[in-house]
């Protein structure tokens, strides 16, 4: 398996998507044009002073329990000096062009006006450097989705999950989506247009668990987790409160997690005994 493709094997092993979208409560988005490193938060040209920002920013949520996470973004065919910044939190999002990345340091991400976009955005992973597939995969995919959405096509550093490549993460909803290869993308961008959520590849939403993910995808569209209690998910449906047992399966899949990485034997989640509560 030294020369395969992490996301050929995983795609052929069968794993399924469901579940395995990263945790992440609050997503802000900081555009950088410039060649991105495998680590590329960590590893940039950036002033040090803008880093730190980065970083105290991420630290400030994480002091209340707030899981945020910064992305770098870019787009081939945005031209100008200016730097878009966007933040995704609870289905919202807040949009804003600074005239350069100092500018950053001025700005208070909590304190941004969250508000519902007229129209969805899209995140494509292309970090080439950290995986292979992502670029090998994410790049058509990208080219296809500005083809179909123009500027709400974004590039984006590593989102997780590169064996599930090409992934695309979708804003406000910030439901994080595998195998959306190219041959796929009209359909795709007609349904998260149209307020669906193409089940076969979601990987989840990611600020749920990886059992709320699954509990929540179990009922389809428009359902929405209520609580989680260990491995038991309660899920409001039409049909009322649902609850829902959560818990690793019995089938096996043989992966590699990383281009180049050593092949491990994985299980996913899937969904046990249901209940219905009364309305």
């Amino acid at each position: 398996m030294d020369d395969a493709r992490c996301a050929d094997i995983c795609r052929a092993s069968g794993e399924p998507l469901i579940g395995t979208a990263t945790r992440v409560d609050v997503w802000f988005f900081i555009e950088y044009p410039d060649a991105w490193a495998a680590k590329a938060i960590d590893d940039n040209e950036l002033p040090g002073a803008v880093n730190d920002w980065i970083a105290a920013t991420v630290d400030c949520y994480d002091a209340k329990g707030i899981k945020a996470r910064p992305q770098f973004i870019r787009q081939a065919r945005r031209a100008g000096d200016r730097v878009r910044l966007m933040v995704v939190d609870a289905g919202k999002m807040a949009s804003v062009e600074l005239e350069r990345h100092e500018a950053l340091l001025d700005v208070d991400v909590a304190a941004l006006e969250l508000a519902t976009p007229e129209a969805p955005e899209y995140f494509v992973c292309t970090n080439g450097q950290r995986d292979n597939c992502c670029s090998l995969y994410g790049m058509p995919l990208y080219r296809k989705l500005f083809a179909l959405v123009g500027e709400r096509a974004w590039q984006t550093s590593h989102v997780g999950g590169h064996r599930y490549a090409p992934n695309v993460l979708v804003a406000p909803t910030a439901e994080l989506f595998g195998r959306v290869f190219v041959e796929e993308a009209e359909g795709f961008v007609a349904a998260i247009e149209s307020g669906g959520r193409p089940v076969e590849n979601l990987r989840g939403q990611t600020a749920l668990h990886p059992y709320a993910q699954v509990a929540e995808a179990a009922f389809g569209n428009g359902s929405r987790v209520e609580s989680i209690d260990g491995q038991i998910i309660a899920v409001r449906t039409q049909r009322g409160i649902e609850k829902v047992v959560v818990c690793e399966s019995d089938d096996s899949y043989e992966v590699i997690p990383s281009c180049g990485k050593p092949s491990e034997v994985v299980r996913s989640l899937e969904v046990g005994e249901r209940s219905t509560a009364a309305p």
